[in-house]
């Protein structure tokens, strides 16, 4: 049957509208999983800085994840990748992956301490 995807932020869903359905209806989807990205976060504590990660785009396409993040100075900070691809190395990125779970990019920031540093990077996929 036909369907209608609908997105709303993050999510995605399929609206499935069967005619004529019998006593009992079965409806299986198929797809293609995709590429994510995600941290754990601790929460300041109230009045603290946060100095976490902070992720302000993450695209993945046919052979790599192209992300834009900032990070203080001097920090390394981990970012999850959830994947069917195997996640290749980058400059300034180290690549861990766990068996039986999400790689995890170690990412590096160069500069000051005390400011936010922009970086962009591209991670391969295979």
């Amino acid at each position: 049957v036909n369907f209608v995807l609908e997105e709303a932020g993050d999510v995605q869903r399929a609206r499935v509208t069967v005619s004529n359905a019998g006593a009992r209806t079965e409806i299986v989807y198929t797809y293609a999983e995709g590429t994510d990205v995600y941290v754990h976060y601790d929460i300041p504590a109230p009045g603290a800085a946060n100095d976490g990660l902070r992720i302000l785009r993450a695209r993945a396409d046919d052979d790599a994840l192209h992300l834009t993040v900032e990070g203080l100075g001097g920090h390394r900070y981990p970012l999850h990748v959830r994947t069917p691809h195997q996640v290749g190395e980058a400059a300034g990125v180290t690549v861990a992956q766990p068996a039986d779970a999400d790689a995890v990019l170690t990412i590096r920031f160069d500069g000051p301490a005390t400011r936010y540093v922009r970086r962009e990077i591209t991670v391969p996929l295979r």
